[in-house]
């Protein structure tokens, strides 16, 4: 996952000279390898690293196979915490009523799969930094709403209070679900046909695209609902550390309801690997 040291020297004084057989994810140079990881839909990558040993005249070379491990997601599956699945990445931490507030507990309920978080309307999950850093990116949960109020987040990402995202169950003004953002101008386009339904569990998976026209495209139990572009960049504002949190923002009333099988995508992942994601939480249920 991460770059590394090659030896330039061997016995005797022998210089070593390094090649890659695919430089887009393991590149060396100048005595280091450079990793460039996989995104998640590409998968984990071998790739052959060649040494070529010089001494006095004569040459050798040894080539070794490197798996160069790709950008898996952050999975939090809530199984009585907050820890995400593979230590990876950090723990969730409970908060008040906003995202900047101390405090607050939350308690686990039944999820699609084993347990879920459940938050009561008064606090919310603080989640590592940074989870995404790039304007690709694919966000998957499942949301079980016991209530709406205007403007609830159920997950708020960004760069600060004036760049972010905010997936919203129930929008002020139209009762639909909308994941709407900011990075100047509001973006109000991602709103869905419909409001998901009230005690009953939904899979919400958003992805953006922005090497294609920052490319919203929003999927419903599997299926795409909706496709648009023009979608704020909200994580890559020079000098910010990105927020992220379920259940809270900076202003509104918190979620009520439970939230399971959160994932964080580097990159958007297709059609095929959304109807995975649905399919498996569904056959476990």
């Amino acid at each position: 996952r991460e770059s590394f040291t090659l030896p330039r020297v061997g016995p005797f004084v022998s210089g070593i000279s390094w090649t890659s057989n695919n430089e887009e994810y393991l590149k060396p140079v100048n005595g280091t390898a450079i990793v460039n990881q996989p995104s998640a839909l590409a998968g984990d990558q071998i790739v052959t690293l060649t040494a070529t040993i010089n001494y006095k005249g004569f040459t050798d070379t040894k080539s070794f196979d490197v798996t160069v491990k790709s950008l898996a997601p952050a999975q939090y599956s809530f199984e009585g915490d907050l820890a995400e699945l593979e230590g990876a990445y950090g723990s969730g931490k409970s908060t008040g009523n906003r995202i900047d507030n101390q405090g607050g507990a939350v308690t686990f309920t039944d999820g699609i799969i084993g347990q879920a978080v459940h938050l009561d309307g008064t606090t919310g999950v603080r989640l590592p930094d940074n989870l995404i850093t790039t304007n690709d990116y694919s966000i998957s949960l499942w949301l079980k709403p016991d209530a709406f109020t205007s403007y609830t987040t159920a997950f708020f990402a960004g760069a600060n209070s004036s760049t972010w995202l905010s997936l919203v169950p129930s929008m002020d003004g139209t009762n639909k679900t909308r994941l709407w953002g900011t990075s100047g101008a509001f973006f109000d386009n991602g709103e869905l046909d419909s409001r998901i339904p009230q005690g009953e569990w939904t899979h919400l998976v958003m992805t953006v695209d922005g090497s294609n026209g920052n490319t919203l495209k929003i999927y419903v139990n599997g299926e795409l609902k909706l496709d648009t572009v023009g979608f704020p960049r909200v994580f890559t504002v020079a000098g910010e550390t990105n927020e992220f949190a379920l259940g809270v923002n900076y202003w509104d009333t918190p979620y009520n309801g439970a939230i399971d099988e959160l994932k964080v995508f580097s990159g958007a992942i297709d059609a095929d690997a959304i109807k995975a994601l649905f399919d498996a939480a569904t056959a476990a249920e």
